[in-house]
């Protein structure tokens, strides 16, 4: 129950405490430093205190140490609740004092200087923890993340409201379900559900409650809650999967794929949190469906609020609390919002007031200017109470407080009883025809859906019969009899939609006879004509009485989004504005000492009973709206000096006097314009397609256009426009233009001799005076000859072009003759010149200090399109030949004296050497055979005695007899070619080269110039080279 005053019941007078902030003390506050203390409902506790700048301390006085402590925004606590001090100080002095007077209000008030930025939407009043339902962040969460202000205790009928709602069943799709780094058209999940109402529209939600994403790389975690909501669905589902993308727009969305029970998807996208590149953690997602039954029970309350700038205090009390209709208690303390109903709130205390036992004297103020007998009733965008009020209007009327005071005649309280009994018999018949419409309306919602199910299908039907429409007599066999196949199908979803147009239209002219029915009975209240059995019920002296009785307003509730609660709440708000509204302010003694003790009964919210005599006084049961409380003092007892008490349950909604508004008319107007309300005007989704179509233009993917005229029928859609030659009663002869061509047909789409595109016409014949070559494209059926405005092309079994006879531009000039084209489609023959293939080979040894070069002209009237140089490789190749001799041959040589050579001495002869040195060289070219052996020898020495040599005297006779030596021819291979390089006119196009391969050299080639092609080699070798050339040849 709301907190009253708590006293410390161990010390009947709490204490006072000033801090610094909220963790620092500062001092003791005595008692007689607070002059009172005022608590109010629905404001701000405030302390009044008056700090004097000297005291007296054992008979002297001196400076009040505490004088200077007092500061703007320090903090008090006293009797459970914290204070701020205000900034509001006012000094008094005179000659020999000064004294501090200020105020401390209770520390909600801090809230009045934090902004809360209000969305656009419907919002709950609070999402408790652990909620899979609603899953959307109430109003009172934004204070929690926005603010160091947590809630505590909420009344459940704050929150939510008991009434004949839709029953629902959920599904828990998943728990815990993770999903690793989540990128576009990632699927998130993707699960068979089996949900089937045979005979309604099914309406779902997806709820996805605790969505945590979580980016390693910076180490950032959020956490949200989204909520998809899903309407009018014609079939039941079998199959959910979803997908993370991105749109058009570049929102990131989900991408629905819905599998319905006939097998077809529903694609529907909504709109969701970023994920890309995350890692997430959905804690719940559940799907909540509702089975089409009306049962009691227990619905969250949802207010709509418009998009605003602030203040967290006056947004609390001025607007949250008349939306949910509720009422704030701030624990200041620990900094608590508690939260409870303003119709239940408070109990019976017993708590008396008698001028002979604590009441001393009464103040009542008597509103009656606040008395309302005609409310008229105005809701958020258009939305009103006509349709569920019997009246058939927008106010209702209620003069219950007029009769009670007495203030109406005795034949207009007669008539006025009348029309009552009167009003209760119409209503049996209004609310008889209001459930027949709401059935019919129910009905029409289904087959509307149903309709729509059948156009999505018969779009998707379409788009494929405009791929065979396309492609025309080229369909095969087994595309010509899935055609045919898809032409039934079509045919079966066009007389369905037309049975379901025709039951449409009759359930639509029914709903408008009960419209018409509800009608008559609105008007039968017409207080002017209105007739019982007895006669016309109201006299014109009771009119003109009666119209002087009507105090109109107007309740402009923006918060209700539902007819039903915004009619009920209405109907509430008059039955207040019914009951005289007192404000009561009593001066009272001796409470302090209630029996009971008065901390027990005087609590802010709960029911007092005012008692003059033996009888309680006007305004019956009343409710503590507020009290002022002075502490103890020295010399005096805490006494409680006034109560305030109020008759209306502590707040009046604000209602806007009306005046000049010629209500018959508007309700009329209303009643005409509701006759369609499913097909246009209280349909959301028609009033959206409306301005969509004021804004955008028609959207014909989501509007299909019709026109069904004696002579030809017209149908506009997604796919394209559709034309059927109504003459014709077969309903055959039709043309269709749209997805870039438009074609004919006679016989409904089995054939189709007439198609035109961007590449052309196809007609089966083309008749008129003249032709415009310029303009004429004919093709054969296979494609492989076609005549344009370049002349006769033709082309091969690959769709290239390998023939063309006609004109042609060549730098700027037109020329005319055959071309024929290769199969990269270049020109090989033409008027300018043709296609000519040359070789050159040659051959040669080759060593590192000798290349071969070879040179190659190129005349200046050639386009040269390829030239690639083969090189074979192959061993270095060497030979010898023996020569034959003429005749005998004999040859004396004379020596006249011998000859002698002395040594005199010993001689000494070295041998070998020393540091001998073995290099990398040497080891290649033993191996490569360029050295035969490489041999060491140590040093040594040779020693030789005197001695003597000597020839004596002697002949020489050399003879050769005759012959001679036959030529020998012999090829000797050795070894490879290695590290070739190929280098055009000194540039180097190729290198290290160590096998068979080939060389494009085209682009180093230059015409008109010699061309010097060079080819070098590291090891001994052979080189096989081939140049292959590709000329286009100008004549």
């Amino acid at each position: 129950m709301f907190r009253g005053v708590s006293i410390n019941p161990k010390d009947d007078e709490p204490k006072a405490v000033l801090y610094k902030n909220r963790r620092e003390e500062l001092c003791e506050i005595p008692n007689e430093y607070i002059e009172s203390i005022e608590y109010k409902l629905r404001d701000c506790f405030t302390m009044t205190l008056s700090v004097p700048s000297k005291v007296q301390r054992r008979g002297e006085v001196i400076s009040n140490p505490l004088f200077d402590k007092f500061k703007p925004k320090r903090q008090i606590i006293y009797n459970g609740d914290r204070y701020e001090i205000c900034g509001d100080f006012k000094v008094e002095s005179n000659k020999h004092i000064k004294k501090k007077k200020f105020t401390a209000k209770s520390f909600e008030i801090n809230l009045n200087k934090k902004d809360v930025a209000v969305q656009e939407g419907t919002f709950q009043l609070y999402k408790s923890k652990g909620d899979k339902i609603d899953v959307e962040e109430g109003v009172l969460n934004w204070l929690e993340n926005e603010t160091s202000w947590k809630v505590g205790y909420i009344d459940p009928n704050a929150k939510s409201t008991i009434g004949l709602f839709n029953e629902t069943i959920d599904i828990d799709l998943y728990n815990n379900l993770n999903v690793k780094d989540v990128q576009v058209d990632k699927i998130l999940f993707d699960k068979d559900v089996y949900i089937n109402i045979p005979d309604q529209v099914l309406n779902f939600s997806i709820k996805y409650n605790n969505i945590i994403s979580t980016d390693f790389k910076s180490n950032v975690t959020k956490t949200e809650n989204y909520e998809h909501k899903f309407e009018n669905f014609a079939e039941g589902i079998r199959h959910i999967k979803a997908s993370y993308s991105i749109d058009n727009s570049y929102n990131t969305v989900i991408r629905y794929e819905f599998t319905l029970i006939n097998g077809f998807i529903k694609k529907e996208v909504e709109k969701f949190t970023y994920l890309q590149g995350l890692d997430i953690n959905f804690k719940d997602i559940v799907l909540t469906y509702e089975t089409g039954n009306k049962v009691e029970k227990t619905k969250t309350k949802y207010r709509s609020f418009e998009k605003g700038i602030h203040q967290w205090l006056p947004f609390l009390r001025d607007m949250v609390e008349k939306a949910y209709d509720c009422i704030f208690q701030f624990d200041t303390i620990n900094k608590l919002v508690n939260v409870y109903d303003r119709q239940t709130m408070g109990r019976d205390n017993g708590f008396y007031l008698y001028y002979d036992q604590y009441l001393m004297k009464i103040d009542k103020d008597l509103k009656s200017d606040d008395i309302v007998t005609r409310l008229v009733v105005e809701g958020k965008d258009g939305l009103s109470i006509n349709g569920v009020n019997p009246l058939g209007t927008n106010y209702i009327e209620d003069f219950t407080y007029l009769l009670k005071q007495g203030n109406i005649s005795d034949e207009l309280q007669m008539s006025l009883q009348r029309y009552n009994n009167y009003i209760n018999k119409v209503f049996d018949e209004w609310d008889s025809y209001k459930k027949k419409k709401d059935g019919k309306n129910k009905q029409s919602i289904y087959i509307e859906s149903k309709l729509q199910l059948v156009r999505d299908q018969l779009e998707v039907k379409k788009s494929i019969k405009i791929a065979y429409i396309k492609a025309g007599e080229d369909r095969s066999f087994e595309q010509q009899m899935e055609f045919k196949k898809l032409e039934a199908e079509i045919e079966v979803l066009n007389n369905d939609l037309n049975s379901l147009i025709k039951t449409l239209n009759i359930l639509k002219e029914e709903i408008k006879q009960l419209d018409i029915n509800m009608g008559n009975c609105n008007n039968s209240l017409d207080k002017k004509t209105a007739k019982d059995v007895q006669g016309v019920i109201f006299t014109e002296e009771d009119l003109d009485e009666l119209d002087e009785c009507i105090y109109s307003l107007r309740l402009s509730d923006d918060y209700y989004t539902d007819d039903k609660e915004l009619f009920d709440n209405a109907k509430r708000v008059l039955n207040e504005r019914n009951m005289l509204p007192i404000d009561f302010t009593t001066d009272v003694v001796g409470l302090t000492r209630h029996p009971r003790g008065w901390k027990n009964i005087v609590k802010l919210g709960d029911v007092a009973h005012i008692m003059d005599g033996e009888e309680e006084i006007e305004g019956g049961e009343v409710r503590i709206t507020g009290f002022k409380y002075t502490p103890s003092r020295q010399n005096s007892q805490a006494k409680i000096s006034s109560v305030e008490f109020n008759n209306s349950k502590f707040v009046l909604h604000d209602l806007k006097t009306i005046r000049n508004i010629s209500l018959n008319k508007i309700n009329r107007s209303a009643n005409a314009i509701n006759l369609y309300r499913n097909t246009w005007v209280d349909s959301s989704v028609a009033t959206n397609n409306l301005k969509n179509i004021q804004k955008y233009g028609i959207q014909a993917n989501s509007i299909p256009i019709k026109c069904n005229q004696n002579i030809n029928e017209l149908d506009i859609t997604g796919t394209g426009v559709w034309c059927t030659d109504k003459t014709d009663k077969t309903r055959k002869k039709q043309f269709y233009m749209g997805a870039g061509f438009f074609a004919v047909t006679n016989d409904n789409w089995k054939t189709c001799k007439t198609v035109a595109d961007e590449k052309g016409l196809v007609a089966k014949s083309i008749m008129g005076t003249a032709i415009l070559g310029e303009r004429m494209k004919l093709v054969n059926p296979n494609k492989s000859i076609k005549i344009d405005d370049y002349g006769i092309s033709v082309y091969d079994s690959s769709k290239t072009l390998r023939a063309r006879v006609g004109i042609y531009s060549i730098r700027g000039e037109n020329k005319s003759s055959l071309i024929l084209y290769d199969k990269n489609e270049k020109v090989v023959l033409s008027g300018d010149g043709m296609l000519q293939n040359d070789s050159l080979n040659f051959c040669d040894n080759v060593d590192q200090a000798h290349p071969i070069e070879f040179p190659i002209y190129l005349y200046e009237n050639i386009e040269l399109r390829e030239a690639k140089l083969f090189l074979h490789l192959s061993n270095y190749r060497v030979g010898f030949e023996g020569v034959e001799a003429g005749g005998s041959i004999i040859k004396t040589t004379n020596m006249n004296s011998g000859v002698f050579t002395y040594l005199s001495s010993a001689s000494k002869t070295q041998m070998g050497g020393e540091n001998i040195t073995i290099n990398k060289s040497d080891i290649e070219d033993l191996l490569n055979d360029k050295k035969p052996s490489i041999q060491i020898v140590n040093k040594h020495y040779h020693l030789e005695d005197n001695h003597k040599h000597g020839l004596p005297n002697h002949n020489h006779v050399i003879q050769l007899p005759n012959h001679k030596h036959e030529p020998k021819y012999k090829i000797i291979e050795t070894t490879m070619p290695t590290s070739i390089g190929v280098y055009v006119n000194d540039k180097l196009v190729a290198s290290n080269i160590n096998e068979d391969c080939s060389v494009e050299i085209s682009k180093f080639l230059e015409t008109n110039k010699l061309n010097i092609i060079k080819i070098t080699t590291q090891t001994n070798g052979r080189i096989n080279c081939l140049l292959s050339l590709s000329e286009f040849i100008n004549f």
